[in-house]
């Protein structure tokens, strides 16, 4: 009987690293898998925003030197989207327009119309800062308000349905990230309490002997935050590996997955982990200082 409660004692006090470990890695990987969507769908939204544009078309028999100066303060506008340190503004020639028109539909209408009744654009792509209903109304005053332009025209019901849309799904990322983020901590902080549940005799023992507060806090929390810094960094691992794996099945995500946003991502995953370990210790070894050998029963 001796050796048998000896063993059960032992069983008793010792820390459950590979079950606070799995928890932390369990976590943490769906926090990560995620944050990656978020991600994904943030990169997805910037990029239908980007695509919002609008067509300046300019008035006829507009000489080539004044259409050089249009497009130039069209360029200074600072609602004009710039990637890589292009600004975004494509020329249209009225005879680019009418081939493509000859190209799409096989019929030339110079042949009864006698002319081109085309006329010379801009496609301008906008900033997506600037991507409001409103904010284009005001953009569209401004460059009707020019010389040399003769119309300008976008889709607007497109754009209030984009803004609309992406705005309801942000709310909605918001609302299930914070309970999805909510829900892992208290997991992590169960599967916590629930390890410093069998050290709670170690940690009433301590104390009889005069041990003070911080003395026996500190081994549990630095051994806490390196066990989430761990759990941290093998949830960012089976991420990364998972994600590689998911793009050679669909490569189209690899152009959203921002590699800044997705490095923050891993840091943060590692780091999240010991922080949320750490304090999950304190307040669960806390819970257990200046308690009573009856109150640990």
């Amino acid at each position: 009987m001796a050796p048998s409660t000896k063993y059960r004692k032992k069983k008793l006090g010792s820390y459950p690293y590979l079950l606070v470990l799995f928890s932390l890695i369990f976590s943490l990987t769906i926090i990560g898998f995620w944050g990656a969507i978020l991600i994904i769908g943030n990169e997805l939204q910037l990029t239908i925003k980007e695509n919002i544009n609008v067509q300046v078309y300019l008035q006829k028999e507009v000489a080539e030197d004044s259409i050089v100066k249009i497009q130039k303060r069209i360029e200074n506008r600072p609602y004009v989207l710039k990637k890589a340190g292009i600004t975004q503004v494509q020329y249209i020639s009225k005879a680019a327009s009418s081939k493509k028109f000859i190209e799409e539909t096989g019929e030339n209408f110079a042949d009864f119309m006698g002319e081109n009744p085309l006329r010379d654009a801009f496609i301008v792509k906008i900033d997506p800062r600037y991507s409001r209903s409103s904010q284009l109304k005001v953009i569209k005053d401004d460059l009707s308000s020019q010389d040399g332009i003769f119309e300008v025209v976008y889709t607007e019901s497109l754009a209030e349905s984009i803004h609309d849309n992406i705005q309801k799904l942000s709310l909605a990322a918001v609302i299930f990230s914070s309970i999805m983020v909510l829900v892992i901590f208290l997991l992590i902080n169960n599967t916590i309490k629930l390890a410093m549940y069998s050290q709670r005799f170690l940690i009433r023992s301590m104390q009889l002997v005069g041990a003070r507060a911080w003395f026996i806090q500190k081994p549990y929390l630095f051994r806490s935050f390196w066990l989430g810094l761990l759990g941290g960094l093998l949830a960012a691992i089976i991420m990364s590996l998972s994600l590689n794996y998911g793009i050679q099945y669909l490569p189209e995500i690899k152009g959203f997955l921002a590699p800044d946003k997705l490095l923050m991502l891993i840091g943060a995953l590692i780091l999240g982990g010991g922080i949320i370990c750490l304090l999950s210790s304190v307040f669960a070894v806390s819970r257990y200082l200046g308690r009573s050998l009856e109150d640990l029963y």
